[in-house]
């Protein structure tokens, strides 16, 4: 699971990830947990329809609210990737800023 695997679309974006999860909810269970506590987190996922519903089921998430973790699109300390190309399996990775530009 800790494999990174690359993915990129027509418009040049590269989706990196280092995990794989069987399922969205599997998947948001997961991130719930894994992001750190008081971070702010920008996100980059593909298809739009994964992307509205991962920011609807993140800004409902009693738990991001407690460890107060806040998704937006300005001045990250972290960038999550998520990609799902079935209905099966989410691609997704939490990579500091400095990770980002090192290794993707």
């Amino acid at each position: 699971l800790a494999q990174r695997h690359g993915f990129t679309r027509c418009a040049g974006r590269l989706f990196a990830t280092s995990f794989v999860t069987s399922g969205f909810d599997e998947f948001v269970q997961l991130l719930e947990d894994y992001l750190p506590e008081k971070s702010r987190v920008r996100l980059h996922s593909y298809p739009a329809k994964l992307t509205r519903k991962l920011l609807d089921q993140l800004d409902l998430s009693q738990k991001l609210k407690t460890r107060e973790v806040d998704i937006c699109p300005q001045d990250p300390t972290h960038l999550l990737t998520a990609l799902q190309l079935d209905q099966q399996n989410v691609y997704w990775g939490v990579y500091t800023e400095s990770e980002y530009r090192q290794y993707i």
